[in-house]
């Protein structure tokens, strides 16, 4: 995995597959001999050029091979690749979309409702208006000093959402129901 990535889970440690620590109080089996205990997860990239079909077809020869060496403990036990966006949010994936589609609505509305609020407070400034026209000035210096106004408001308001964006997105993530599990490949 790049040095960038992040599982949504808490990761306790990264280790190669053939990593085995040597006589360890609690484990003393050594890990690559012992058949019985099936406990690995497994995360993996895809190489590029190979699709889910035909990786999942070779995974199937691979689990073929180990039950057929190992039919007493791997007889029965099976892998299988899924999507890692797939087990994050599984079935709840089309609620999400509807919420995501519910909150641009929302959000929508809400510029609707600002752009309203900016219409009045304008047409409330009409005596100032007037008098800065009395006094000289032009079109665009009007203009430019309402867009000036504007955008010092948005950038605020923006900074504020990404704040809190950037503080719940990982909440969020964390909290998601599968987010602390991957399907445990049996291998």
């Amino acid at each position: 995995m790049p040095a960038s990535f992040r599982y949504p889970a808490t990761a306790e440690l990264w280790l190669s597959a053939r990593t085995r620590v040597p006589e360890h109080p609690t484990y003393p089996i050594d890990p690559e001999t012992d058949r019985g205990r099936h406990y690995l997860t497994v995360l993996g990239r895809l190489p590029p050029g190979i699709s889910l079909a035909e990786a999942q077809s070779q995974l199937r020869v691979v689990q073929e091979r180990i039950a057929r060496e190992h039919p007493d403990e791997d007889g029965d036990v099976g892998a299988m690749l899924v999507p890692l966006r797939e087990q994050i949010f599984g079935p709840v994936r089309p609620l999400l979309l509807a919420l995501l589609g519910i909150a641009g609505l929302l959000l929508g509305v809400a510029w609707a409702n600002v752009a309203h609020l900016f219409l009045a407070r304008t047409a409330t400034r009409s005596h100032e208006v007037a008098i800065r026209v009395a006094l000289g000035a032009t079109r665009a210096s009007l203009w430019k000093l309402h867009f000036v106004e504007a955008l010092v408001i948005a950038s605020v308001a923006a900074a504020g959402g990404l704040a809190i964006a950037a503080f719940l997105a990982p909440a969020l993530v964390a909290a998601s129901p599968q987010a602390n599990s991957l399907p445990s490949p049996r291998i």
